[in-house]
């Protein structure tokens, strides 16, 4: 797959499992008082999100040239969240990565 390399950055669409473990990781943070947090404790601080939102994706490993990749999700948020396998798919369906549609 032409222009496919470490670093790109493309769209990944969220399925309802992604949703779910993002928003239950960020519970915690939107239920604890900033000054009531323990010190050393990763909070995940972020907007919730939905199935089938579009994010931005770092592509870090392209497996094959069929456009299996892993990457780092970037969120609305101070976290991100890391997918594995994931394929192409012009569908723009659940747990695949597509080209950024333009503007």
């Amino acid at each position: 797959m032409e222009g496919l390399t470490n670093g790109r950055v493309v769209h990944y669409v969220l399925s309802e499992d992604d949703a779910k473990l993002i928003n239950e990781r960020r519970k915690a943070a939107n239920q604890t008082p900033v000054n009531e947090r323990i010190p050393g404790i990763q909070y995940y601080v972020g907007n919730n999100v939905e199935p089938g939102k579009h994010c931005p994706m770092v592509i870090t490993e392209v497996w094959n040239v069929d456009g299996l990749v892993n990457g780092k999700v970037l969120l609305d948020g101070q976290d991100d969240y890391w997918v594995t396998s994931k394929y192409y798919s012009d569908e723009k369906k659940p747990y695949t990565w597509h080209w950024i549609e333009k503007a």
